[in-house]
Order: structure tokens, then sequence, then C-alpha cells
């Protein structure tokens, strides 16, 4: 899951998809590749300390970094590092891929938006598909094409387009907010896998 541009709700379209993906009874786990601006704990309720990065470094295993969240398994990013594209573009953040597609049915992964680095396509080269967020009203054809075209260049399987804060007449406007610490799980390698501000 990622963005053209910060802001675009590519965060809460993650979480969003990955508790859609638990509620149907799949193993489901959200994965924070956003390394500069993580923000899931917080909107959680999660541990910000341990993630991503204790993993990739090898100072922590998959099972002592995983949270519980409203019936799926959460990662959070972890410390935030120094080389954010290196780590996500690294053997051991492929292999931390690798193992959780063999434990969950879904992984989604919630990356930085494409524009501001290249995190996003460096992490969108270990998911099976690709959904790029963008806001009405907001992100222009402009950034949404030049974002596509950073995915093509990778090769990144683009399955969609997700576009958020539609206004429609006559219809209710409906928020969603997480904040309950619960149990684990998805597959799916990820939404691009990967994922909302």
């Amino acid at each position: 899951m990622t963005s053209a541009l910060p802001g675009d709700g590519k965060t809460i379209t993650a979480l969003n998809l990955a508790a859609s993906i638990a509620q149907g009874g799949r193993s489901t786990v959200l994965v924070e590749a956003d390394l500069r601006r993580p923000s899931v704990s917080k909107l959680l309720g999660l541990v910000p300390d341990v993630g991503v990065t204790n993993v990739v470094a090898g100072k922590a295993t998959i099972d002592e970094v995983t949270q519980a969240a409203a019936g799926f398994d959460v990662i959070t990013s972890g410390p935030i590092p120094p080389n954010p594209s290196e780590l996500l573009g690294s053997q051991a953040f492929g292999r931390l891929i690798d193992s959780l597609l063999e434990k969950y049915e879904n992984v989604v992964i919630d990356t930085p938006p494409l524009l501001a680095v290249t995190d996003a396509a460096v992490a969108s080269v270990v998911a099976d598909a690709v959904i790029l967020v963008c806001q009405a009203k907001r992100t222009r054809k402009t950034e949404l094409r030049r974002a596509l075209l950073g995915l093509r260049a990778v090769d990144a399987n683009i399955v969609g387009v997700v576009i958020n804060q539609i206004s429609i007449p006559g219809s209710s406007y409906y928020q969603y907010s997480y904040k309950t610490p619960t149990p684990r799980r998805t597959r799916g390698r990820g939404a691009g896998g990967q994922s909302g501000e």
C-alpha cells in the first residue's frame, strides 16, 4: 500500500484492508514499512520501540516484535533507521516478508509515499501486488502519473488505485479509528504491498 504524496490516506487504507481481510477469517499481519514517518503504533496504541528495523538488523525475532491489533497482527516500524531505502531493499527485509508469508495468509505492507522518497518503489519489489492510494481533489494527475511510472520502473504489480475522500451527494461521511490492541495475522504478499497517512 502506497500513495503519491504524504497525507493521501495510505496508512488508514492499509489498516482498513488488514481489518477487512481478518474479518473474513484469514490470518493477516500488517507490516509498517514507512520507516520515515511511522504512525501505526500511535493509531493503534501499540508499542513503537520494536519492529521491522529490529528484525532486519538481527536484533529481534519476528515473534518478539509482533503485536496484536483488532483481529490482526502488526509489526510496527521500530526505531527509525538512518538508511530506510537501503534497509527496505536489503535481503534481510525480503527474508522477513518471506517468513511472514509462511506464517500468515495475507501480509499487508504500508510503505512511504512514492514521490517523497524511493522507499516505496524499493519495497514494492517484495510485494505480490501494489495498491496506490490517492485523495480526491488533492492528488493531481501529474503526481499520480509519476507515481505509477515509478512503480512500473521496478516492475511492480499494480493491481488498483484507491480514491478516498470522495464526496457523494446524499451520503454520510464515515470516519474510522483504531485503538484496540488484540490478536494477529495476512498473505497476498502485501499490498505494496505495502502501505495511510
